[in-house]
């Protein structure tokens, strides 16, 4: 069982990600990407190490999806590029995918787009028997990371 990790308060980058995957399909190469993505300040970030972090995060993601479905975000068709960018931060993060599938989707079949704090925090607690890192979690962190699902 793979270890939750709730340290996603990045947001979806669909934009980014787009960039991002439309050099590697040029490139097909992740470090060539990266030096054209700060040689030429694609993400448009202040400094380089906003740029580093930002691309590494969309890298994971990447990474985590087929060529084909790379190939998909390059096209940049809006809902395409949404759908995949949420299979790969699912994949990513799979508290978020568990949330989903768990949560939202259930949320989403009844017609309601709200999900209470209470529903949060249920689906927090049901987890923490499965995954004992959580509860090395801050209310800070577990705050946030509500926020950001």
């Amino acid at each position: 069982m793979k270890r939750y990790s709730i340290g996603f308060t990045r947001p979806a980058l669909i934009k980014e990600t787009t960039v991002i995957a439309q050099l590697y399909q040029e490139f097909d190469d992740w470090q060539k990407t990266k030096e054209v993505v700060n040689q030429e300040n694609l993400l448009q970030t202040r400094t380089n190490r906003s740029s580093e972090i930002i691309f590494g995060e969309i890298q994971k993601r990447l990474t985590l999806l087929t060529k084909e479905q790379i190939a998909l975000i390059a096209e940049d068709l809006p809902q395409d590029v949404r759908q995949l960018v949420w299979i790969a931060i699912c994949k990513q993060y799979p508290f978020i995918g568990d949330f989903s599938i768990e949560v939202l989707n259930p949320l989403t079949l009844s017609g309601r787009d709200t999900v209470t704090h209470d529903e949060y925090g249920y689906f927090f607690a049901s987890k923490l028997d499965w995954h004992p890192e959580l509860e090395q979690v801050s209310d800070k962190t577990r705050s946030n990371a509500r926020q950001a699902l």
